[in-house]
């Protein structure tokens, strides 16, 4: 049996026995991403699972960005960010010159209500 212990990481622990416990953060991180593909969370208990789980979902990466993005004040970069990860392009460009035009003005945001 091959060692994982070493890819214990802040989703996961891999004991020496080889099974595998998703912590808070993993669950919370992981578990839509799964259910959308019809995976169950906790029927992954191996690190060969999570990699068979991983490769069944292409998008998980994806929807693991979004809600790393989307936790925080949405400001005009988190915008652009959150515009990025969806593949908005033309919304990206349009938030960036904004962006670039405030910064050639050296405005400062002082509250991001009206954004």
């Amino acid at each position: 049996m091959t060692d994982y212990s070493s890819k214990s990481n802040e989703w996961f622990t891999i004991s020496a026995d080889g099974s595998l416990e998703f912590t808070v953060e993993g669950r919370s991180c992981l578990t839509p991403g799964f259910a959308k593909a019809g995976i169950s969370i906790n029927h992954i208990r191996t690190y060969d699972e999570y990699i068979q789980a991983r490769m069944l979902t292409p998008n998980l990466a994806t929807d693991i960005m979004l809600k790393l993005v989307m936790d925080g004040p949405m400001t005009m970069e988190r915008r652009c960010l959150v515009a990025i990860v969806k593949g908005d392009s033309a919304l990206a460009r349009e938030i960036t010159a904004k962006l670039e035009k405030r910064n050639r003005l050296g405005l400062k945001v002082i509250r991001n209500d009206d954004v």
